[in-house]
């Protein structure tokens, strides 16, 4: 904030007062609309996260039933093919929805995206 003004005096009292209400209610200002920014962050994290969850609770239950093996099992497989192939799991995740089996190792597949197959 800046102020400014005219005549070489010193600032009268009340204006110096008025400056500071003014300046303190823009730090309020900026301070409320940084908790919104992060708060929204914090929302997209969350709403992200939890429909990758939901994505990989899918993909548990349609490898384990193909394989005929437990949740735990599939969930290992899935875990294991991702970090061995260097793919992300929700990316591995998602090809088992789609597909109902993992994806195959490409030769040179982008990083966190099973080939289509």
């Amino acid at each position: 904030m800046l102020l400014l003004r005219a005549p070489d005096s010193p600032l009268p009292a009340d204006d110096l007062v008025m400056a500071q209400a003014f300046a303190d209610a823009a730090t309020i200002g900026l301070l409320h609309a940084r908790t919104l920014k992060d708060t929204e962050t914090v929302n997209a994290q969350l709403h992200t996260a939890l429909h990758s969850r939901i994505t990989i609770e899918q993909a548990k239950g349609f490898l384990a039933a193909r394989r005929n093996t437990s949740l735990g099992d599939a969930f290992t497989a899935m875990r294991g093919h991702a970090r061995t192939h260097r793919f992300l799991l929700t990316a591995v995740a998602r090809h088992v929805v789609d597909t109902g089996d993992l994806p195959l190792p490409p030769a040179a597949s982008p990083r966190g995206h099973p080939a289509e197959g």
